[in-house]
Formats: structure tokens, sequence, C-alpha cells
């Protein structure tokens, strides 16, 4: 669904003077190149949706949800663009009739390409993928040609500051990361990598950069991968932890002889493993025998010896364990 003119919908509450480009004057509607149209609008659309028994979301405040019994229709705002769905038809129906009333719209159809995603529905279930995003990043980046890649990271990659490497262009390594990011959106498989090559923005080097072209490998040869969400399976989060902490460069800090490596693990509470993506912390103190954990969770740390876990006060242990650099 798209709003024709939208920004011409905005009410604009204090007088604000201007003057019009000469041969483009618009007597009829002066607001709409003002800054404020775009806030203005999304302020009726809002008081609108609210009016009508929507709610507004907790996280995204352009997400609104309507509840009916058991039904809901989610509707999404992008400016002046607007997705909505329902598995009830009739709340689809009346969301159309009730803003068709308020504004003057157009229907674009079903769902199928919106901000590079593009969506597949099907009786099955419905696929989203961004395969065209992912050539233009190719074609940007000039990795058309690139030999693909099977894994998006060589698997004896350690990656750190690399304060002695050749520094590259930061510009245009800022900009491989954004467009990688973006891609997150339906190749969770990428996340990890492309949020360990996005720690070095400040100062990017040669290492990082070759780092981020392999990801651009990885993608070429997997450019038609994305999300399936098939129509009658039950929904589980699920996580996994598989990794060397003790061996991070960038997660230890130093701490005498040894290491303090700070642990990021998955759990309903903090340090117990489960099905909710809630972060917890776990923190692993040097010992005679190898290190010593606090948090519930144990996590492998190669030849470091064993390693004990033990519940702790987080703050009483700071205070008494961490060391002064006066």
């Amino acid at each position: 669904m798209d709003v024709k003119s939208a920004f011409l919908n905005g009410i604009v509450n204090e007088e604000i003077y201007v003057s019009q480009p000469p041969g483009f004057e618009d007597h009829k509607h002066p607001e709409y190149g003002l800054k404020q149209a775009s806030r203005q609008w999304y302020e009726r659309l809002s008081l609108f949706l609210l009016s009508h028994e929507y709610e507004s979301g907790k996280v995204d405040k352009t997400l609104f949800i309507k509840k009916a019994g058991t039904d809901i229709i989610l509707v999404q705002i992008y400016v002046d663009d607007i997705v909505f769905g329902s598995c009830n038809v009739k709340l689809c129906e009346d969301f159309v009739k009730a803003m068709q009333g308020e504004f003057e719209m157009s229907m674009m159809g079903e769902f199928s390409f919106f901000l590079g995603l593009q969506v597949k529905q099907s009786k099955e279930g419905i696929f989203v993928c961004q395969s065209k995003y992912c050539k233009d990043i190719l074609k940007k980046f000039k990795m058309e040609a690139c030999k693909a890649a099977t894994t998006p990271m060589s698997t004896n990659s350690y990656l750190g500051a690399d304060e002695v490497g050749l520094e590259v262009n930061q510009t245009m390594y800022m900009g491989l990361i954004g467009s990688l990011l973006y891609l997150t959106a339906s190749r969770s498989d990428i996340m990890f990598f492309v949020c360990l090559c996005a720690r070095f923005q400040s100062c990017p080097k040669e290492s990082h950069l070759k780092a981020a072209k392999r990801i651009l490998k990885y993608l070429k040869g997997t450019i038609c991968m994305g999300l399936w969400y098939p129509s009658h399976s039950p929904i589980h989060l699920l996580g996994y932890s598989d990794s060397d902490f003790a061996g991070c460069k960038l997660d230890c800090v130093p701490y005498g002889p040894r290491a303090l490596t700070k642990v990021n693990m998955m759990g309903p509470r903090r340090g117990t493993p489960g099905k909710h993506s809630r972060t917890g912390k776990c923190l692993l103190i040097p010992t005679g025998r190898g290190f010593r954990g606090g948090g519930g969770t144990e996590a492998g740390h190669g030849s470091l010896g064993p390693l004990q876990t033990v519940k702790i006060d987080k703050e009483r242990w700071f205070s008494s364990h961490t060391p002064s650099y006066q």
C-alpha cells in the first residue's frame, strides 16, 4: 500500500516563514518541502492508527499491532509505504477500508519486494531473500568476477587490531560493512563474520579488508540463499555455542600472567543454557589449574586446563580483583 502525496497530510502546528524557489511556487501545498513534513505525517498517521485500537511496538515504533480475539494484524510503516498482513482476511479488509477513507491510497498488490527484500509466498510457506541486493553489492565493490568461496571466513583466520598492517580507505570499508550488515536481514549465516569485521571500522587495515572480501566471495556462491518459513512448523528458538572464547584476541583482557575473558552465552537467565536468546555474562578467573568462571556455564578453552564454574557477586569481585594502573 502506498500513500499518495503523504507529506501533504501532515499538519504543521507552528507558523513557518519560507520563500519558495522562483518558478516553483505552490501556494496550495507550500509545506511539502519542509523538514517537519515527515515528522508531522508520521504523527498524524500514528494518531489515526492508535484511535482505531492499534498499538505501537515497544521496540519498533513504526510497527503497529491490532488484536481481535486470537487473530492479529501487523502494520509496518516506512515513510509513505505500508506493509500489512494477517491470517484473518476481514482484518485486512477493515484496515484497507479505514485507510482509504482517511487518506488517498493506492494498493500495490501482494507483498513481493520491499526495501531490497524479495518475498515469495506460497501454500507451503514464505521465502525471503536478498539476491538482487546481493548482486548489487558485488557489482558495487567490483567483485562480480571473483571466485566463489565455500565459507565466509577461513578457519585459521584470527582477526585482531593489526596495528602494524597497511591502512585502507576507511570510507570504502565502512560502506562495505554497512552493505553487509543490511544483508544480514535474510542471511543469518554471515552475521557473526560481518559483526567481527565491523569492529575495525575506526582504523581498518588490509587484513580486515581481505576478511570482508572473503565474505563477498562466499556470497558469490550463495546468492540465492535466504530464509524459509514453512506454513506448518512449530516455532522454537534455539541457540548454539561452540566457540574458543579464550582464543579470541579481542575479548581477552590482560590480567597478570594470564588473561581474563568475557563470554556471552545464551540462556533465559544469567549463565543458564536454554532456548531464550538473552545474553548472560560468564567471567573466567585465572587459577592455579586453569580458569574458573562465574555465571554457571562451562566453555571449552583449549589447553588452558579444567574450568571450574562458580557463582560470584560481580560488583564485589571487581572491587577486590580489578588491578590498579595508577
